[in-house]
């Protein structure tokens, strides 16, 4: 994913017509400009997407990127830039624009980068792709579970979920955690 810098100090907003936020990219592009189309990684279960574009039922579960905000996209806009040949490009349907004194289109609408940035960050809050397992622990090793109780790791499945056992209350007590990344390695294998 080709993404801009986010420190271009203002951005225009281009309204894009439906489904076509690659080719206005492309578009935008071929200008000379470079397009933010925000995205997020979408998991799609039980089906894959054939070249086409249609969805056929499968085994395997698919990543797909998607657009975050369907049928816009921002623009880097310098200043002094009117950005006129932005409009009737192909996939473009308008830059957002402020009127003048006599309401005819003027200069393009701004937003401030902090905002955009913002979008960036749900995005990728929004992301779904799957997280890689923790390689650096293996049945044995001590483990610091949330709540700073130490516990010696039993096991760790393939998505990611462990089962352990501490020391409490006088006894043994076997849990379980579905997210390795709460763990911190303690020490070596007892």
């Amino acid at each position: 994913m080709n993404q801009p810098m986010l420190d271009v100090p203002s951005w225009g907003v281009v309204e894009v017509r439906p489904n076509m936020e690659p080719v206005a990219e492309r578009s935008l592009q071929r200008l000379g400009y470079e397009p933010l189309v925000v995205r997020y990684n979408k998991l799609i279960r039980g089906c894959r997407i054939a070249p086409d574009g249609r969805r056929i039922r499968s085994r395997k579960d698919e990543i797909q990127a998607r657009p975050f905000i369907p049928g816009y996209l921002f623009l880097p806009i310098v200043q002094g830039d009117d950005a006129s040949e932005v409009d009737g490009q192909l996939g473009i349907k308008r830059l957002f624009r402020q009127r003048d004194a006599e309401g005819y289109l003027g200069k393009p609408k701004l937003i401030r980068a902090h905002i955009v940035e913002q979008i960036v960050l749900a995005a990728e809050e929004r992301d779904e792709t799957p997280k890689t397992v923790r390689d650096d622990l293996k049945p044995g090793q001590r483990i610091r579970i949330p709540g700073g109780i130490e516990a010696v790791l039993l096991s760790l499945d393939e998505k990611g979920r462990v089962r352990y056992v501490a020391e409490m209350f006088g006894g043994q007590v076997v849990g379980s955690i579905e997210d390795a990344s709460q763990l911190e390695l303690v020490g070596d294998v007892v």
